[in-house]
């Protein structure tokens, strides 16, 4: 599931591709890999590659049952085409707002999560100097806002304390706030 085409978004896409190629050849995985993307650009075409990788669309219209996950998407401001998610398991939501500017969309989205992943790009006081991206705080009020049980803070900024991220989107969100890290997983 990719939320746009950027590079800092699919660098591993080829990768992965390849797996999926070199199990199928020797037997030790029988189904191709299904990608999806939205399909408003030549980038879709990436996503087939032979019998191994199949290409499926997205947009703000889509609800995917896949297993028993149910995915619906939310039209982002960036300066690609790109998407955030909602992706439901019985009573459990996990919501990923990928790069963006605030829209009112996105406490559409992330309404009553258990878990969102938001992108916090900016810290506060670069706000607005860069489009298409969050900063902490408005991560927060996304938080707060939507009614929001945990909030994780990703696609950090390259420089910087990033514990300030935290306490500047602690400034509206009360809840349970921590930074992204490698290999992290959460129980939801």
């Amino acid at each position: 599931m990719l939320s746009h085409y950027h590079w800092d978004h699919v660098a591993d896409l080829g990768c992965l591709q390849y797996a999926a190629r070199v199990l199928m050849d020797l037997g030790k995985r029988r189904h191709p890999l299904d990608i999806y993307a939205h399909g408003e650009d030549e980038n879709i075409q990436r996503l087939d590659y032979l019998k191994y990788c199949h290409g499926h669309t997205i947009d703000e219209k889509t609800s995917l049952r896949l297993g028993g996950l149910r995915f619906t998407f939310s039209r982002n401001e960036h300066t690609d085409p790109c998407f955030s998610m909602r992706i439901e398991n019985r009573d459990r939501v996990l919501v990923y707002i990928a790069d963006t500017g605030w829209t009112d969309a996105l406490v559409r989205i992330a309404n009553r999560a258990d878990l969102l992943l938001c992108e916090a790009s900016l810290y506060d006081e670069f706000q607005g100097r860069i489009p298409g991206h969050l900063t902490a705080g408005e991560a927060g009020k996304i938080a707060a806002i939507a009614g929001v049980q945990h909030l994780v803070l990703t696609h950090l900024p390259h420089f910087g304390d990033h514990k300030e991220l935290i306490r500047q989107a602690g400034r509206t969100f009360p809840g349970k706030i921590e930074l992204a890290q490698t290999d992290q997983t959460w129980q939801w």
